[in-house]
């Protein structure tokens, strides 16, 4: 069975249309809200790169990095066997002196 397509037009007062328009607006964005994170945290969460976007940002090899992550120069995270970075972290930690 085909779905047949069809339109009308209706006459709304001003008022009527802002109010469905408020209306339609309001429960798109009730379904683009997921209740277990709110807006606003996701745009400021920052997303983690990895270990070779890491070497672009800093212009270095794989095994330079490996060398700061073992001896702690630049903050990582470990999840399993993979290791992510925080942009804002790595340039951060650059920003302070290097000790021996």
């Amino acid at each position: 069975m085909d779905a047949k397509e069809f339109s009308f037009k209706a006459v709304l007062a001003e008022e009527e249309r802002q109010q469905l328009v408020d209306e339609i607006v309001a429960a798109i964005m009730l379904q683009l809200k997921t209740p277990a994170q709110p807006a606003a945290i996701q745009v400021d969460q920052e997303a983690p790169i990895c270990k070779n976007d890491v070497c672009r940002l800093l212009r270095c090899s794989v095994p330079t990095i490996n060398k700061w992550m073992a001896s702690g120069k630049i903050p990582f995270k470990r999840k399993g066997r993979r290791v992510y970075f925080f942009k804002s972290e790595v340039l951060k930690s650059l920003e302070q002196p290097l000790t021996k």
